[in-house]
C-alpha cells in the first residue's frame, strides 16, 4: 500500500527476530522470505545500496540451502537491480537466467516476473521491437495473474500495470499511439478500483509522454504536475526526477521554458536524481537543454545536450532522443554542421532500434539542412 517506510521498519525487525530463532534450519528460511519481501519497498524508495547489499544476503542464504525457487526469484530481483543501475545488458541476462530457472521450477508468477523484467531492460536497451514481442507474450499468456490486480512479495509496482507501462511507452516509441492509448486505459481501468501510488505514477508518466507527442501540452504539463506533486506527498522518491525530468519538457514545450529551466535546475540542485537510476538524469537533462533552447541560452542548451547524450549509456533509445534534441538545439544556434552530423547519427540509431518517430524527424530535418546549405 505504499507505506515503504513502515514497511522496511518491520523488515529490520522482522530479520533480527529471525536470528533468535533457535536451528539454523528455521531461522534461514525466514530470513531469507523477508530478504525477498522487501526488495519492492527498497525500489521504491530508492535504496539502491540496501538493494544490492539485501541481495547478497538472500543469495547466499538460498545457495546453502539449495533453493532453487528462491535463486530463481533472486536471479530476476537482481535483473531489476540492474536495471535501476543503468546496467541493461546485464540485467538482460539476469532476467534471462530467472526466466530459465522459474521455469524449472514451474513456477507461473515467477516466470511472468521474468518476463517484465526482460521486458524493462529490453527498453531501455531501445530494442523495441523485441519489447514489444515480450509485452505481448505477457498480456497472451499470463491472463490469470495480471488479472490479480494486488502487489505481489518483492514487487514495487501491481504487475498489471507495471507491464502496461513499459508495453505502452515501448508502442508509442513504434509510432503506434492508439495502441499505446489503449493499454494506457486498460492500466486505468484497474486504477480506478486500486490506491497504489508508484503504480499510478508510472502510467502517468507514459500518458503524458503520449499526450505530449500527439501536442496536448495543456493536458501533459496539468497530469505531470499531479504526479510530481504525488511522488512528494505519497513518499515516491523513486518517480520524483522522471516526473519532474518529464514536466519540464512539457513546460517547455508549452511555451513556459523559464518556469522549465528553473523546475529542472532546482531538481538537480537538491539531487533527486540520487534516489532513481541514471534514466532519471536522462529525463531532465534532455528537457533542461530543450528549456535553455527556447530561451535563446545556446551555450548552456548545447552542454546540457551533451551531457545527456554522454550520461545516456546504454540507454539506447533515450540517447536516440537526446541526439535529436542536441541536434535540434546545434541546428538553431546556427552550427549546421555540427547539427548535420547529430542528425545523420541519431537517424542511423533510430533505423537500427525501430524508432519511426525519430526516423522521420532527423530525416526532415536532414533534408532541410541540405536546403538550407544550397541557398546559403
Amino acid at each position: 500500500r505504499s507505506a515503504n517506510q513502515e514497511a522496511l521498519r518491520l523488515f529490520e525487525l522482522g530479520v533480527d527476530s529471525s536470528r533468535r530463532v533457535d536451528g539454523p534450519a528455521t531461522a534461514q528460511p525466514l530470513e531469507l522470505a523477508l530478504r525477498l519481501e522487501a526488495i519492492g519497498a527498497m525500489m521504491a524508495l530508492g535504496h539502491i545500496d540496501d538493494i544490492f547489499s539485501n541481495m547478497e544476503s538472500a543469495e547466499a542464504i538460498a545457495m546453502g540451502l539449495n533453493d532453487q525457487r528462491a535463486l530463481a526469484s533472486i536471479a530476476t530481483q537482481t535483473a531489476v537491480f540492474l536495471w535501476m543501475r543503468g546496467r541493461f545488458e546485464q540485467g538482460l541476462a539476469h532476467a534471462t537466467k530467472g526466466l530459465e530457472a522459474a521455469r524449472m521450477a514451474q513456477r507461473r508468477h515467477m516466470q511472468m516476473a521474468a518476463h517484465q523484467t526482460r521486458l524493462m531492460n529490453l527498453h531501455a536497451l531501445g530494442r523495441y521491437a523485441e519489447a514489444s514481442e515480450e509485452g505481448n507474450t505477457l498480456l497472451q499468456s499470463y491472463e490469470p495473474e495480471l488479472a490479480q490486480h494486488r502487489m505481489q512479495p518483492g514487487w514495487a509496482a501491481i504487475p498489471v500495470i507495471n507491464l502496461c507501462s513499459f508495453h505502452a511507452s515501448t508502442l508509442w516509441r513504434l509510432g503506434d499511439l492508439p495502441a499505446a492509448q489503449a493499454i494506457c486505459d486498460k492500466a486505468y481501468a484497474v486504477l480506478r478500483d486500486v490506491d497504489h501510488p508508484y503504480s499510478s505514477l508510472l502510467i502517468d508518466l507514459v500518458q503524458g509522454q503520449i499526450w505530449m507527442e500527439q501536442g496536448r501540452f495543456d493536458e501533459a504539463e496539468a497530469l505531470l504536475a499531479r504526479s510530481v506533486q504525488t511522488c512528494k506527498t505519497r513518499s515516491v522518491p523513486t518517480m520524483l526526477a522522471v516526473c519532474t525530468g518529464a514536466l519540464g519538457h512539457a513546460l517547455a514545450c508549452n511555451g513556459k521554458a523559464t518556469e522549465a529551466a528553473a523546475l529542472l535546475e532546482s531538481g538537480f540542485a537538491e539531487r533527486i536524481c540520487d534516489a532513481a537510476g541514471p534514466y532519471a538524469r536522462i529525463f531532465m537533462r534532455v528537457g533542461l537543454g530543450m528549456a535553455y533552447r527556447m530561451q535563446g541560452r545556446w551555450s548552456d542548451a548545447i552542454s546540457t545536450g551533451r551531457q545527456a547524450v554522454e550520461q545516456s549509456g546504454e540507454e539506447y533509445g533515450h540517447c536516440t532522443e537526446a541526439l535529436f534534441e542536441l541536434g535540434q538545439t546545434l541546428r538553431a544556434a546556427g552550427d549546421i554542421e555540427g547539427a548535420g552530423e547529430t542528425f545523420t547519427q541519431a537517424l542511423g540509431a533510430a533505423t537500427r532500434l525501430g524508432m519511426p518517430y525519430y526516423q522521420r524527424g532527423c530525416s526532415e530535418a536532414l533534408a532541410s539542412l541540405k536546403d538550407e546549405r544550397h541557398r546559403a
